[in-house]
């Protein structure tokens, strides 16, 4: 959210931020490098259509992944501030919402093995109001310390407006 103070309502603070761990985009990374040394390295012909060919598939498949974790990491943050979580993700579509922390039922994070070494994970959010909702942000920086955050500032009275 590259304006937060126009997003803010007055008197509101930001008490967090987080943004999604730049890990995201190695394995994408990785499968269009294979990819490309699929097309590169030479082969006895028998095989090199099918190799090449293969190869380009990986390619295209890699980069697009690759450009749509660039844009996924370069685009999603979550702010925490003392009323509501403001949440944004992505370019096309681009995904926003701000439930209200009165309304957030819970936070939960999982982590898996390589999350716990390269501290992130995946933070979910679950609010009540119109229509259940339930989010999943992975690959969240320090995504334990926030959701403690977010729960500690859910056991604040909300403010009175």
């Amino acid at each position: 959210m590259k304006n937060v103070e126009t997003t803010l309502r007055p008197g509101e603070n930001v008490l967090a931020t987080a943004k999604i761990h730049a890990a995201s985009v190695i394995i994408p990374a990785i499968v269009f490098v294979v990819g490309v040394v699929l097309v590169i390295i030479s082969i006895p012909q028998s095989v090199a259509d099918w190799v090449s060919m293969l190869g380009y598939l990986v390619g295209i498949i890699g980069l697009w992944k690759l450009v749509s974790s660039v844009a996924m990491w370069r685009t999603t943050k979550l702010v925490l501030t003392d009323e509501r979580l403001l949440c944004e993700a992505g370019l096309f579509p681009h995904k926003s919402m701000s439930p209200a922390l009165n309304h957030v039922d819970r936070v939960e994070v999982r982590r898996g093995i390589l999350g716990r070494l390269m501290g992130y994970g995946t933070l979910i959010v679950s609010a009540r109001g119109e229509g259940n909702l339930r989010v999943q942000y992975r690959q969240i920086v320090g995504a334990e310390e926030l959701a403690q955050k977010i729960r500690t500032q859910m056991s604040v009275p909300a403010k009175r407006i």
